[in-house]
């Protein structure tokens, strides 16, 4: 079990699967199958914006937090802009995780 940096989420780890839940009323909120090697690590990211499950195979799943969807790869390598008009585009925000040891 571990806790996001912020404290209002918790994230078990069940097998091969993370089901994530509000930590203040303990309602499931969202259920994520890892691949079958099961999930080694659950890192955040910075502000609580998302967060990654690891896996022993190297697998990185990344998501948003707080409705949960699933960082693509170009979204994750995007560069934000935050000047100009930005009526009819879509800006990506990179997710930077904190690695502890």
């Amino acid at each position: 079990m571990r806790f996001n940096p912020g404290g209002n989420f918790f994230f078990v780890v069940d097998g091969k699967n993370v089901i994530i839940y509000n930590a203040y009323t303990l309602q499931r909120l969202h259920h994520i199958k890892a691949t079958p090697e099961g999930v080694s690590d659950i890192v955040f990211g910075e502000r609580d914006s998302c967060f990654a499950i690891i896996t022993p195979d190297g697998f990185l799943g990344r998501y948003r937090l707080p409705n949960f969807t699933v960082i693509k790869e170009r979204e994750a390598n995007a560069l934000s802009s935050t000047s100009g008009d930005t009526a009819g585009s879509q800006q990506y925000r990179s997710c930077d995780f904190i690695i502890t040891a």
